[in-house]
């Protein structure tokens, strides 16, 4: 009875712990609209083809991208899973947030099989998003 009980109280928990987490993402949102960072719906918003990163359920499709400079990066939610970006990089299991000169400020939330422009990145430079929410997802975005 008691492993029951126990069993329980980690569940509740647990599912207090990720109703803070979304709702906290949540508000992000509205953070990145004051940002000028426009969500997208069609691909026809997308600066190029070549600006796209699409993502999977925990990971970018590809560690890194190359833009030009004064172009948006699109990012393309393939499949239903919730993701946070924001500046920054996984370093041994802990987010390190980045503030780096020239980079717009990133903090959007993206639901399941949706679209989110980013930008524009306006000063050349190598710059870092991750996933707040997946451990070691990180994208590095180089603007020439």
């Amino acid at each position: 009875m008691n492993k029951k009980i126990i069993a329980i109280f980690m569940f509740l928990s647990l599912f207090s712990v990720l109703i803070v987490a979304c709702s906290r993402d949540a508000t992000s949102t509205s953070s990145a609209e004051n940002n000028n960072t426009a969500a997208t719906s069609t691909p026809a918003a997308n600066e190029s083809n070549g600006s796209e990163v699409h993502l999977s359920a925990a990971s970018f499709a590809q560690g890194s991208i190359t833009i030009t400079k004064g172009s948006k990066l699109t990012l393309v939610n393939d499949t239903a899973a919730f993701h946070s970006i924001q500046n920054g990089t996984w370093v041994d299991s802990a987010i390190k947030p980045l503030t780096e000169n020239g980079a717009p400020m990133v903090k959007v939330a993206i639901n399941g099989n949706k679209t989110q422009a980013i930008g524009p990145f306006t000063v050349a430079g190598t710059y870092h998003l991750c996933c707040v929410v997946h451990p070691g997802m990180n994208l590095t975005v180089i603007v020439q």
